[in-house]
């Protein structure tokens, strides 16, 4: 049994894109294949949605003196402004801030549930989640571009509602996940193995910590690399055949 257990597993990560096209190991922020959400609390944004919460993705408010551009920029620099007003308001409000005007929020988010939708029609894969905290590391192959990963996915529902001018945040009730295809090539590239020092969990924001912890621990050898605590809304794909 030890055998096929292993052999599946072995299977299981042959699936695994690890090339930089996977944006579970590059993820680019300002990409418009996904919602970026001002944050520097993902394991509170975790909590609120486990626990049966429709967080609202708010956009950015008019006259709050964004600067110019900001949506394209990452969200690790728009935090580090000075507008630590508004992402307190909205963590009050327990809704999530990003910096997208209403009609780039509206739009953005019409256009991922629509994608979501019909990769799942079409094939019976969830695609949609919230990726909570990144790594920022460097790749060997091209050691001075830093590249972003998220550690930990929950799958999750967009609810637009284009009239009252909202976007929702539902999760799915399914369990969240590990970003495997990270561990793995962590474990196959730098001889970081992550995975196996967790201890079973099935409470998200506890997992996430575990997380956090080792790998803090793992990659202070590597001056260039860094944790951030961010999260973003969009599509991922596990394997290379979704």
């Amino acid at each position: 049994m030890s055998t096929l257990k292993n052999r599946f597993a072995r299977w299981q990560e042959q699936l695994l894109d690890l090339s930089q096209r996977n944006r579970l190991l590059n993820l680019s922020v300002t990409s418009k294949r996904g919602v970026p959400v001002l944050t520097q609390t993902p394991d509170v944004l975790l909590e609120w949605l486990q626990a049966g919460k429709e967080v609202s993705l708010l956009p950015w408010a008019e006259g709050a003196e964004l600067p110019a551009e900001a949506w394209q920029q990452l969200p690790r620099e728009l935090v580090a402004q000075d507008h630590a007003d508004v992402l307190a308001l909205a963590t009050r409000q327990q809704a999530l801030q990003t910096p997208l005007p209403l009609s780039g929020l509206l739009q953005a988010g019409k256009l991922l549930d629509r994608a979501a939708r019909t990769v799942f029609e079409e094939s019976g894969a969830h695609t949609l989640y919230v990726a909570l905290h990144m790594l920022e590391y460097r790749d060997k192959g091209t050691p001075d571009t830093p590249r972003y990963a998220p550690l930990l996915l929950l799958p999750v529902r967009l609810v637009i509602e284009r009239l009252r001018g909202k976007v929702l945040l539902r999760w799915t009730g399914d369990d969240a996940s590990l970003n495997i295809t990270l561990f793995e090539k962590l474990k196959r590239d730098f001889e970081i193995d992550i995975k196996s020092t967790l201890a079973d969990q099935d409470d998200g924001a506890a997992l996430l910590g575990q997380v956090v912890e080792r790998l803090s621990e793992a990659i202070a050898r590597f001056g260039d690399w860094a944790l951030h605590p961010e999260a973003h809304v969009g599509m991922f794909s596990f394997n290379k055949f979704l």
